[in-house]
């Protein structure tokens, strides 16, 4: 009776030693299937990024605050670029897809067969580099640190990372604000107490505008948003087709629009670069004239209804 009892004592000790080391297990194992944070930075901190492709790269920086091209000290788009960094340091991750080099280019994280090459800097410190490889499925990348063998998948996409300056640009960077001067070819306006005024060509008198068509012109010049930046700028013509002084209290700019064939051009004197921009914009500012301003066209329009109604 003894054995009996001493052998189920052991049998007992034995299914507790198996079920704490299962336990143990499952324990390290689940442990180690929690997210972890994979870079080690504050976007707040960042002042440089450096993003290569296979064949390009862009540089941004910061400097006064403001997030530039580098290439071209032309305003960056800050707020995407803030996005993106917050979405890089809040990266986790869980198990590794792949733990071994020679996983690298078949994911494409290799150093020499990349996606997206994303370094970031404080001053001139790197503080987190990371490799952006294939998509194994909708809105999800394999990733890599230069320093870790181990690939992830994450959600992001390689194309929120373009590699071009136009990727990045402001599109809003000749956007006038606070509009209360519009010169033109054939017309002044001046905006007094929220209202718009037409000089009139002698230079001396004014009249109202048509507040509508004024507004609408000023709202152009506000929302003015451009496509591209022209890498050449000799395609655009010489002569501008027209060009608007724009004031904003104390400040002022001047614009110069353009068509070559089917597409459509614009510069600012504080910007030395050219652009591009599309048709709807460009139309919404040149077409413009003294007339419709005045609100002529309106007027002649009803008398011509008037006069056909009579016949």
């Amino acid at each position: 009776m003894k054995k009996f009892q001493t052998w189920l004592a052991a049998l007992l000790v034995v299914q507790i030693a198996l079920a704490g080391g299962l336990f143990w297990n499952s324990q390290n194992r689940h442990s180690g299937n929690q997210p972890q944070q994979l870079l080690s930075f504050q976007s707040k901190e960042i002042d440089k990024a450096v993003i290569s492709g296979e064949d390009k790269n862009v540089t941004l920086k910061k400097a006064s605050g403001e997030w530039q091209l580098a290439d071209n000290s032309l305003p960056a788009d800050s707020q995407k670029i803030i996005e993106q960094l917050s979405k890089l340091e809040k990266l986790k991750t869980g198990w590794p897809v792949a733990t071994t080099k020679s996983s690298h280019e078949r994911f494409e994280v290799a150093k020499d067969k990349f996606q997206r090459h994303i370094e970031l800097f404080k001053g001139d410190q790197k503080v987190a580099e990371l490799y952006l490889g294939s998509s194994p499925g909708f809105k999800q990348i394999n990733i890599r640190r230069p320093d870790d063998d181990k690939v992830y998948s994450a959600a992001l996409t390689s194309y929120e990372f373009p590699v071009d300056d136009e990727g990045w640009l402001d599109r809003s960077l000749l956007a006038a604000s606070d509009v209360s001067g519009i010169k033109g070819s054939d017309y002044a306006l001046t905006k007094k107490d929220k209202q718009w005024q037409l000089t009139e060509k002698d230079g001396q008198s004014t009249e109202p505008a048509d507040s509508q068509k004024a507004n609408d012109l000023a709202t152009a010049l506000s929302n003015l948003k451009v496509l591209s930046i022209l890498q050449n700028k000799d395609e655009a013509p010489d002569q501008p087709t027209a060009e608007l002084t724009v004031s904003s209290g104390d400040t002022q700019w001047v614009y110069r629009f353009s068509q070559r064939n089917d597409n459509y051009y614009v510069s600012r004197n504080d910007r030395d670069a050219v652009f591009k921009i599309s048709k709807p914009i460009y139309d919404s500012i040149v077409d413009v004239k003294e007339p419709q301003l005045a609100g002529q066209e309106s007027h002649n329009d009803e008398a011509e209804t008037d006069d056909n109604s009579q016949s």
